[in-house]
C-alpha cells in the first residue's frame, strides 16, 4: 500500500481533487481557487495518457499547471476589466453624479443664484443662474454634495421642451 503512494496517485484522483476545488469556488468569495481546480483536472488528463509518473513528477507537473493556470486566469480577468468602461461604474458610490445631464423643474424662483427642483420623490437645492422662474427647465452640468448646479447654457433644455 505505501508503494502505491510513491509511485503517484490515480488520474481519478486528480480529476476528482479539481472538480471539487471548482465547486468550493462557488462557495469562497473570489476567483482564484477556479484555476487551481482547472490544474488538477488537467493534471488528471495528463496522467491518465502518462500513467507511470512517481508522486514528485505529478506533483511538479501539478504546481507548473496551477502557475500557468493563474496567470492565464489574471490574463483572462485583466482582458475583461480593460473592456468594461470606468465610464459606466464612475457613479457606483455617488449616485448623484446620476443627475448629470437630466432635466428638472424648478419649483421656486432663482434668487441670488439658488432655487430647487424635485428629483423624483425628493426636492434638490440648485445654483443656476437669475431670471430662471419657478416652471422653467435646467439641465444638470455637475453636482457638487448635494447642490445640483444648472449648465449655463440652458437653451439646450428651452429646445427639449419645447420637442415634447
Amino acid at each position: 500500500m505505501e508503494e502505491q503512494i510513491f509511485t503517484g496517485l490515480s488520474f481519478w484522483t486528480w480529476l476528482i481533487a479539481g472538480v471539487l476545488l471548482m465547486v468550493v469556488e462557488l462557495f469562497l468569495p473570489g476567483v482564484f481557487i477556479v484555476w487551481i481546480g482547472l490544474a488538477s483536472v488537467i493534471s488528471g488528463i495528463l496522467f491518465c495518457i502518462f500513467s507511470d509518473l512517481s508522486l514528485s513528477y505529478q506533483l511538479l507537473v501539478f504546481a507548473i499547471l496551477s502557475i500557468i493556470c493563474v496567470i492565464f486566469g489574471w490574463y483572462i480577468y485583466g482582458q475583461i476589466l480593460k473592456k468594461s468602461s470606468k465610464k459606466e461604474y464612475s457613479s457606483l458610490n455617488n449616485g448623484a453624479e446620476a443627475f448629470i445631464g437630466n432635466e428638472y423643474t424648478l419649483i421656486e424662483d432663482v434668487v441670488n443664484g439658488r432655487s430647487k427642483a424635485r428629483v423624483g420623490d425628493s426636492v434638490w437645492i440648485v445654483h443656476a443662474p437669475d431670471g430662471l422662474k419657478a416652471g422653467d427647465k435646467i439641465i444638470v452640468g455637475k453636482v457638487d454634495g448635494i447642490v445640483l448646479w444648472a449648465k449655463e447654457n440652458n437653451e439646450e433644455a428651452d429646445e427639449e421642451s419645447e420637442e415634447n
